[in-house]
């Protein structure tokens, strides 16, 4: 049987794992990209940080995920595991990435004491999202210009809590739409 993506269910191939993994270090780098942007954002102790951090793309990216007129969840049983575990994917990825890059981040920490080039390498991921991280990075200069030359950004606290409402609102939206398709699945 052919999932909604196209591949045999239940059938390992070359060309399938390969495709997985290009798609899998593509959506990884996105998400780390996605993380430091949003990383200014976090607000509250560290593991509400971790908790908001994983639920929102669980349940964003799992709203994506999650339909009622394809294979993966209509003929998959029970339908509330296969929604449940199709969420786990990028919660637990946002989780994961999250305190991976804590860790790492310090300037004592193994990032920061890599060799340069090594350090380097993981760059090499963000090739098909480099649109988006060159419209990042002259955001970002634009900022550090206006916080060099007046000492900060005066607009830094209201654009952050604007950034955080809209979070929300993209959030509910999303939570609103995957309750009613879970609905529909399970029934």
């Amino acid at each position: 049987m052919r999932s909604d993506d196209g591949f045999t269910i239940g059938q390992f191939t070359a060309s399938g794992t390969l495709n997985l993994l290009v798609v899998a270090t593509v959506f990884g780098a996105l998400g780390a990209a996605v993380y430091t942007v949003l990383r200014p954002l976090l607000i509250g102790p560290r593991w509400f940080q971790v908790l908001s951090i994983s639920l929102g793309p669980a349940v964003v990216v799992g709203e994506q995920l999650v339909h009622v007129d394809g294979v993966d969840f209509t003929l998959l049983s029970p339908a509330w595991l296969a929604i449940v575990l199709f969420m786990a994917i990028p919660g637990v990825y946002a989780g994961s990435l999250t305190l991976l890059a804590e860790r790492w981040r310090p300037p004592r920490g193994p990032f920061a004491r890599a060799p340069w080039p090594a350090a380097l390498v993981p760059l090499v991921a963000y090739g098909p999202v480099a649109p988006l991280l060159v419209a990042l990075a002259g955001a970002w200069l634009v900022l550090e210009a206006v916080r060099r030359r007046f000492g900060s950004v005066p607009w830094a606290a209201p654009a952050a809590w604007a950034g955080r409402a809209a979070l929300t609102v993209v959030f509910v939206v999303a939570l609103v739409r995957l309750l009613d398709e879970a609905g529909q699945l399970v029934g």
